[in-house]
């Protein structure tokens, strides 16, 4: 009798149990928007022009006459010049003021300091008031005013030098070339004053 043969018992392939794959889901960062600054325009104000007045126009048209008046003047003889050298009282005065300074040096020594200081003070004045009067020759009002405290300098230093005579500190020779010239610088300052007072009627 054959043997019983068993058939083959082949155990069930079972596939393995695989897990899907876990994929991280891939999340967008959260990107801002871009924040931009409003341009804001600057604010422009308007031009503001200043309505063109009639009497204004007035004033610069007579401004404008008056300036051509005074530039004639400046011109014309015996009248203001370009430049103060070109006046016959300034010359005088700075003439007679370093004739008055160079004999003050020679004998200054004998004099005291106050005597000096006084006449080379005055005498000196009266060109330098002349010349800052000059300046301003286009005012014929403050010009003459410089021209006052030239002519009160003047006379001034004619006061010192009857001073410095009586003292016996300058010569008669001295003290009467000085004294005229002074006094003839005087009568021209006073002289060009009244020109200037009359020409532009000037009420001081």
């Amino acid at each position: 009798m054959a043997p019983v043969v068993e058939p083959l018992r082949v155990a069930p392939v079972v596939a393995p149990v695989v897990e899907p794959l876990r994929v991280a889901p891939v999340v967008a960062p959260v990107v801002e928007p871009l924040r931009v600054a409003p341009v804001v325009a600057p604010v422009v104000e308007p031009l503001r022009v200043a309505p063109v007045v009639a009497p204004m126009v007035v004033v610069i048209w007579f401004d404008l006459i008056f300036l051509r008046i005074v530039e004639y003047f400046c011109n014309s003889k015996n009248m203001l010049c370009k430049i103060v050298t070109d006046l016959e009282i300034y010359r005088l005065a700075l003439k007679a003021s370093i004739d008055i300074s160079n004999d003050v040096k020679k004998i200054s020594h004998f004099w005291t300091n106050e005597d000096a200081s006084q006449i080379l003070r005055s005498s000196s004045s009266v060109p330098s008031n002349i010349a800052e009067g000059f300046c301003q020759r286009f005012y014929p009002k403050q010009m003459v005013h410089y021209l006052f405290i030239a002519l009160g300098s003047s006379d001034e230093t004619q006061n010192h030098l009857s001073a410095l005579h009586a003292k016996n500190y300058i010569s008669d020779i001295q003290f009467h070339t000085f004294f005229r010239q002074y006094k003839n610088i005087s009568i021209k300052i006073l002289n060009f004053i009244n020109h200037l007072k009359q020409k532009h009627q000037i009420v001081l």
